[in-house]
């Protein structure tokens, strides 16, 4: 039985000896945890102010940035109210235009159809003189013939009177 006492004097020994190295483990873990949890604090403030200032840094540049934007949003608003407004004016020179070509070839249209007719009177009026000419230079050619024979029969006529007039003064 002392035997035993011992045992359980010694296994109870052990279970101290075991407990205070539980103790001693459990009190190293604890400061380590204790050493980890300040060393993540320290880093968690630090990542904390780096965000702060990341994101104060980040409103900076996206006001610029907004800024910007809007400039060019409203340049763009202009840019395209300009461009409907000059499509429109386009539009409206381009119907201009088409109104008058088609004004253009009427007239032209007109214009051949008047040169046609004012040829086809030239030509019939170029014809007609050439006609008139004709006939002019005929009858100036009959009246000269006529002179002619007139004048021969003037000249022995006035012949025959001289011949006459001798005769009647001798």
């Amino acid at each position: 039985e002392r035997l035993r006492q011992m045992e359980r004097n010694q296994q109870e020994m052990q279970r101290q000896e075991q407990q205070h190295e539980l103790e001693d483990i459990k009190n190293r873990n604890l400061e380590s945890i204790n050493g980890l949890r300040f060393q993540l604090d320290s880093k968690v403030e630090d990542l904390e102010e780096q965000f702060e200032q990341d994101h104060l840094d980040f409103i900076q540049s996206t006001e610029f940035t907004r800024s910007a934007y809007d400039r060019l949003k409203s340049k763009e608003e202009r840019v395209r109210k300009d461009l409907e407004r000059k499509t429109r004016r386009a539009d409206k020179l381009q119907k201009d235009i088409q109104r008058f070509q088609m004004i253009a070839k009427q007239e032209q249209a007109q214009n051949e159809e008047r040169k046609r007719s004012l040829l086809q009177r030239k030509t019939r009026a170029i014809r007609r003189l050439q006609a008139i000419k004709d006939e002019m230079v005929a009858f100036r050619k009959e009246q000269q013939n006529k002179l002619i024979e007139l004048s021969r029969y003037a000249n022995a006529k006035k012949y025959s009177l001289r011949e006459q007039c001798a005769m009647a003064e001798r």
